[in-house]
């Protein structure tokens, strides 16, 4: 099984069972299966994380007819047409079968799809707050970078800027270094004009984010802007 998952989330790895190609002898054989198991590996980090699906016709071998019936046997959640959604599903093995009753070979696979939170997490990178910048219009380092503030496994964060007297001058919440980002100008909710150009100086930094596993760190420091 392949797992790409964050913690305490869903996974989803599947195999099947196809019935061999002799019992393409007859249709009174349909409802009989296989009895080996071929693992199918499959990446469904994506789906549990974003809420993406997997389609289960993807998992059939090739050239299998598109004619084909898919029954919920379980009955589970996730499930519409033919594709799977592992996004909040309990852990379990789940069981979905394709009937073909048309053709020259009538056959019946089983795809069986485990749901577990045992994956490993991802990595997730350290933030990294460069504490100095030039909004002088060169095009180089010209707003306020923090480095991996709006990775997935920090699912929040906000940011407070202020000038050395305590008043604010910039705050937003989710900062990603693209749309929402310090650039030197104010934005403060008091006392300072918006948009604003703010003067060379020293100010303060509020940063906090929340992890993926719930914790809230705050982190603060000095920021030198520099035109």
């Amino acid at each position: 099984m392949y797992c790409l998952a964050r913690a305490g989330r869903r996974a989803v790895a599947a195999t099947f069972l196809p019935n061999p190609p002799s019992m393409c002898q007859t249709k009174n054989l349909l409802s009989m299966l296989l009895s080996f198991c071929c693992a199918i590996e499959t990446k469904v980090g994506d789906i549990v994380m974003s809420g993406t699906t997997i389609d289960l016709n993807s998992l059939l071998p090739a050239g299998t007819p598109t004619s084909g019936t898919w029954t919920n046997d379980d009955n589970v959640g996730g499930f519409t047409g033919t594709e799977f959604n592992a996004w909040q599903i309990p852990v379990g093995l789940y069981t979905f079968t394709y009937t073909i009753v048309n053709g020259p070979c009538p056959r019946i696979y089983q795809i069986k799809m485990s749901v577990t939170d045992d994956c490993e997490p991802f990595a997730c990178d350290e933030v990294i707050i460069h504490n100095a910048f030039t909004p002088n219009g060169d095009g180089t380092n010209e707003s306020f970078n923090i480095e991996n503030i709006d990775q997935e496994c920090r699912p929040t964060n906000k940011v407070e800027i202020f000038n050395r007297w305590g008043v604010l001058v910039y705050e937003t919440n989710n900062y990603d270094n693209n749309t929402r980002k310090f650039e030197g100008i104010s934005e403060g909710r008091v006392t300072v004009d918006k948009n604003a150009e703010l003067p060379s100086g020293t100010y303060f930094y509020i940063i906090q984010w929340t992890t993926s596993d719930g914790k809230t760190i705050n982190k603060n420091g000095y920021l030198y802007l520099t035109r």
